[in-house]
């Protein structure tokens, strides 16, 4: 049998393969985008449990990013020998094959990562509720994978996890410190240094500006004519989307004094260039995470898009 798994969930997808052997006490044969050699990984496979009639299940991860002679050919042996079990990371359409989903929130949709994150729990055995799912969301936001390896952590305690094992336990980002430098960034202060980011965990950078510009995005989408000269704008907007009050007025830089000047960030970045900006660090974000760039590099492409000779 054929399974095709897409989505843009690799954390659900993990769980469900590591699941798969736990459950069924299996082998698994795994090949990736990397692995040499492939057609001999699929053929020893096939050869090893037709002859012994085992039930081991073979995965090929990235499949969409193998070169086209490599699917042809790892197709052209899958199909001939479709009574074995097969598991098929990618976008692709077999006949005949089941096709299973694993899907993530977009980073906006907040009272969804809620829900997903309790299903990350749920799906590694792990017992605990929304406020834990929110303080979560709250440090690491649409970091998965770093969600995911702290519940993992969280499971040895075999319990319950509730408000205080989250905050004893887990090894949350220094929000403050990471918030303040986000700021400072977006703010394009004169003197920004890569090196004041060099404790920051990329994944963490990333998500923190990603967050920011989300939100002046969401703004952006529902001002229709509001100049935010008042706090009545300001609730209004608030209230439409769902997003806290000061969260707003900091984006837009409404001051309850006319001695305080505050940035209004939706004139300084219209709507073109928070797209551009959010596109630089979905780009940094996939980059990374697939061992194409480092952690350097992609800082430094983030932290110079950002300087004012660019802007």
């Amino acid at each position: 049998m054929i399974y095709i798994m897409n989505g843009n969930s690799s954390v659900l997808n993990s769980i469900y393969l590591d699941g798969l052997s736990s459950k069924s006490q299996v082998d698994k044969t795994k090949i990736d985008k990397d692995t040499k050699n492939k057609d001999e990984a699929l053929e020893s496979y096939i050869s090893v449990n037709n002859m012994f009639g085992t039930n081991n299940i073979f995965i090929a991860r990235d499949f969409s990013e193998y070169k086209e002679s490599e699917k042809k050919s790892l197709l052209k042996l899958i199909k001939e020998n479709n009574h074995l079990k097969y598991y098929i990371e990618g976008n692709i359409k077999i006949k005949n094959a089941e096709y299973i989903r694993f899907e993530r929130p977009k980073p906006w949709e907040n009272n969804k990562w809620i829900e997903y994150i309790l299903k990350i729990a749920s799906s590694i055995g792990l017992k605990t509720n929304k406020k834990v799912a929110d303080l979560f969301y709250e440090s690491f936001l649409t970091n998965d994978y770093l969600i995911y390896n702290e519940l993992k952590k969280l499971k040895i305690l075999d319990k319950e996890i509730d408000t205080d094992d989250f905050l004893k336990y887990v090894n949350h980002p220094k929000n403050d410190e990471i918030s303040e430098l986000t700021m400072k960034l977006v703010a394009q202060n004169e003197d920004i240094d890569i090196k004041e980011f060099s404790d920051i965990e990329i994944s963490y950078l990333i998500n923190y500006i990603s967050k920011f510009f989300f939100d002046l995005l969401k703004i952006h989408e529902n001002k229709k004519n509001l100049n935010f000269s008042s706090w009545q704008d300001v609730k209004f907007i608030s209230d439409r989307i769902n997003l806290k009050p000061k969260r707003v007025a900091d984006i837009v830089g409404y001051s309850f004094s006319s001695k305080e000047k505050k940035i209004n960030y939706i004139q300084k970045y219209d709507y073109k260039k928070v797209k551009e900006i959010l596109n630089l660090l979905q780009e940094c974000d996939y980059l990374y995470k697939n061992g194409e760039i480092n952690d350097s590099v992609a800082k430094s492409r983030i932290v110079s898009s950002f300087s004012k000779s660019k802007n």
